[in-house]
């Protein structure tokens, strides 16, 4: 029997706000300000959606709990996700790996890898890197790197004709690889390369994510930025899922637990609530600080939380009915572009212009929810 996502969702459309300050000229009209504004009016969309990128972020005050400073070749690190209690770190042409402990005393793991490689994900033990090429050289095509996070190397991969950028590994082992340089994804089912399916999607695939499910096949997500689009993959029967379009300008996405998926809406000031198993539904959307982009789920205490690239913060939203909830709110460093918060609930928030990484203890998370809800 299908076991179905256990926290009641209530179907509700946000109409989200102007967010990030436009760079057009004085005068002239910004069509992607105009999008924003129809959208927020229940109007028919004429600007121009998607393609949507962080705001700048001002200078930080007082960020909650404590910065480490990374090493100057992870000073502008733009991805970090943990497997347990190990951690990794993606800046340009490496990968940091290693405990909280490792990092802050600069005995990590360090893995060469290229810059050019996309965002890592996670499943149980194992870290996805996707490739546009691989790292070793070589022509062909591109490679997806499995990294067993207690003995990292690049030894174990899946490669097919297609420049990886994204990638994600389900709980019973497909891996599901994508690009934002070209559309469609490669299903890899075996232990090497050579049990893979090409399925046409028709999107390109920036950003890829998974969630298992109880019952059925995990569910598998990604976005195409240009389009403003979220995608499923039904990896079983080489087909894509069902398509919907993310607000004005889907900036990441999460995966939560049975099927939860969330996605940042950066332009629309908003993100969204899905689930995919089986079928992919949106379920909410939420009003969030301005520029909303890194986005991330909280197991130990059934919250979404969201970093404000223009206002600094990092907020934590409940989704147990269909009135959004905000729960609590952290200062958070300059330029948040990635989140991964552990099974104990501490908040790890990476900084992709050179200000650290944030660490807020699960005991200070604990008390800022725990509070009655905020308007």
């Amino acid at each position: 029997m299908k076991k179905t996502l256990r926290i009641p969702l209530v179907a509700l459309l946000v109409s989200g706000a102007c967010g990030l300050t436009s760079c057009t000229p004085p005068n002239v009209p910004d069509p992607q300000k105009q999008a924003q504004e129809q959208v927020a009016a229940d109007k028919v969309v004429t600007g121009v959606l998607g393609n949507a990128t962080p705001a700048p972020s001002p200078e930080a005050k007082d960020p909650a709990g404590t910065v480490l400073q990374l090493p100057a070749a992870f000073a502008a690190a733009k991805d970090v996700d943990n497997a347990g209690d190990v951690f990794a770190v993606r800046s340009g042409n490496k990968l940091a790996i290693g405990s909280i402990d490792k990092l802050r005393t600069n005995s990590f793991t360090t893995l060469d890898i290229m810059s050019s490689c996309g965002d890592i994900t996670v499943t149980g033990d194992t870290f996805v890197l996707p490739c546009p090429v691989p790292i070793e050289g070589g022509a062909g095509g591109g490679a997806i790197y499995l990294i067993d996070a207690k003995n990292p190397n690049l030894e174990d991969s899946r490669r097919a004709s297609m420049k990886f950028t994204s990638a994600a590994m389900t709980s019973t082992g497909e891996v599901i690889g994508g690009s934002s340089e070209e559309p469609d994804v490669y299903v890899f089912r075996g232990k090497d390369s050579g049990d893979s399916k090409k399925i046409s999607t028709g999107r390109k695939a920036d950003q890829m994510v998974a969630s298992a499910v109880s019952g059925t096949r995990d569910g598998v997500v990604f976005i195409d930025r240009a389009e403003t689009a979220i995608q499923g993959v039904d990896y079983q029967n080489n087909r894509p899922g069902a398509a919907l379009r993310m607000g004005v300008g889907v900036g990441s996405i999460a995966a939560g637990e049975e099927g939860l998926f969330l996605a940042s809406d950066a332009l629309g000031d908003q993100f969204g609530v899905y689930t995919d198993d089986d079928i992919l539904m949106l379920h909410q959307t939420m009003r969030t600080d301005k520029s909303p982009w890194a986005i991330a789920w909280d197991k130990k205490h059934n919250l979404a939380w969201v970093s404000s690239t223009a206002d600094n913060t990092i907020t934590a939203y409940s989704l147990k009915s269909g009135v959004p909830e905000k729960r609590g709110s952290f200062s958070s460093i300059a330029d948040v572009h990635s989140m991964s918060i552990d099974a104990d609930g501490n908040i790890y928030a990476l900084s992709s212009s050179g200000a650290g990484l944030q660490v807020i203890p699960a005991k200070d998370v604990a008390a800022a929810v725990d509070k009655p809800a905020q308007p």
